[in-house]
């Protein structure tokens, strides 16, 4: 997500947690943040905020005779029947699809989906954030004075007979303010499936900032452990429980606007569904986020090309940020080259002439050699405001680093795109085009 945020209870590794002035620009009422005479409709911002973060889901025979039909399949050529084997290898697809969860889509601002705690389950909508790991939500014991936790869903402990005390204490802060409150245990149910016994934390308080966005709280979907004493994340606890086979879960982000089957997180494998081709996997390289190589970004070719994150970088992949986020010069340059321009009053976030979209240069993200296309539409966000369509930029500037190296972070503009794989087992995280119904 948008800052990189940092649990303060002995433990300090960054996460992108909450959102940054970009968010803020996606997801508000009508403002002057442009020349004059352009108005942005404050409605669109997602946020890519930690607990805001997000994420979200979305999915989209009958016999009616009584004669009797046979199909007839053609046999395949040996070659043939050799890459059926090779595709079902690296898509990791059973034939019987894993649990999916739909996500509605919020204006392409937020992802988020519905899960219930407790026995009998009580139910919440959260962001499902691959730049974190905790599972928190808002309590029924918040401060009187947190404006967020009595503007969403509360969990009660005492309704719940599966309920356990764990009593440990959080506090989590964001570029946007705080979370905190306790651990708890109890069943979490998810895609229909139950897990046992799940750490998760009961929020007692949260910055105001909080009290703006749609979903309760935020289910991390990070790479490692939760933070707090390397507590199993709820994915790990699917695995172990054996809910899903395999240690890998995937996402796709519809592109509409405001949707309910605004997306799917796929929980076990991948669903074909949609994407199309093969994945380009790359390798992670930290022990608790998807982070991992990219070789560089170019737009065009010959001498009039450019190159960004020269000489290899490293990225994360973050379905809780809204935008693709990258150091401020470098993002500065880049949205010049495509012939953006400044927005006024919005630190590193930029506006296209809405007319030139079309026409806009490819911007080609580099991983193992294989080059990753986005086009203009793809980059571009259209925000409607009262005095028109708005097109903003997809790439915002924000210094973030891990470690002493700069960090991009491929946020939702580019997993709208590409469908990803999280393949926990082999620590690597697949890129493959999104099948999307226009394309």
């Amino acid at each position: 997500m948008g800052d990189l945020g940092f649990i303060t209870n002995g433990d300090t590794r960054g996460r992108e947690l909450c959102p940054s002035e970009a968010d803020e620009f996606l997801h508000f009422e009508s403002e002057n943040v442009a020349s004059p005479g352009i108005r942005i409709a404050r409605h669109w911002l997602r946020m890519d905020l930690v607990f805001a973060v997000v994420l979200a889901m979305t999915l989209m025979s009958s016999l009616a005779s009584n004669v009797l039909n046979i199909p007839l399949t053609p046999v395949k050529k040996p070659e043939e029947r050799y890459q059926a084997v090779v595709t079902h290898l690296q898509h990791g697809q059973s034939r019987k699809v894993p649990p999916q969860v739909k996500l509605i889509n919020d204006n392409n601002a937020q992802y988020f989906g519905p899960i219930s705690i407790g026995t009998p389950g009580q139910r919440f909508n959260v962001i499902f954030d691959t730049g974190s790991t905790e599972l928190w939500v808002p309590s029924v014991h918040c401060h009187t004075n947190s404006t967020p936790c009595h503007r969403h869903r509360q969990y009660n402990s005492a309704k719940s007979w599966t309920y356990k005390a764990d009593g440990e204490f959080f506090n989590v802060t964001y570029g946007c303010g705080d979370v905190e409150g306790i651990f708890s245990r109890d069943n979490v149910k998810l895609a229909g499936k139950v897990v046992k016994g799940q750490v998760f934390g009961e929020a007692l308080f949260e910055s105001d900032f909080f009290a703006n966005i749609t979903p309760d709280g935020m289910l991390g979907l990070g790479f490692g452990s939760i933070v707090e004493d390397e507590k199993p994340t709820l994915f790990d606890n699917m695995v172990s429980q054996k809910i899903v086979k395999d240690p890998v879960f995937s996402v796709y982000l519809n592109r509409g606007e405001s949707d309910e089957n605004g997306g799917v997180l796929t929980l076990g494998g991948t669903n074909m569904n949609f994407y199309t081709g093969n994945f380009t996997f790359v390798n992670v390289i930290t022990t608790h986020l998807w982070i991992f190589q990219m070789d560089s970004i170019k737009i065009g070719s010959g001498f009039r090309s450019r190159t960004f994150c020269y000489g290899g970088c490293q990225a994360l992949s973050d379905t809780g940020t809204a935008l693709i986020v990258g150091p401020t010069k470098e993002i500065a340059r880049l949205n010049d080259r495509l012939g953006a321009i400044p927005i006024i009053g919005l630190a590193d976030m930029y506006l296209f002439n809405c007319s030139e979209v079309n026409r806009l240069p490819t911007v080609n993200f580099i991983f193992n050699g294989k080059k990753l296309a986005l086009t203009g539409t793809e980059y571009v966000i259209k925000v409607n405001s009262k005095d028109g369509p708005v097109c903003v930029s997809g790439f915002c500037g924000r210094d973030h680093t891990e470690g002493a190296i700069p960090l991009w972070i491929l946020g939702d503009v580019f997993t709208r795109a590409y469908y990803t794989q999280f393949d926990k087992g082999r620590a690597r995280v697949g890129f493959a085009k999104a099948k999307h119904k226009n394309t």
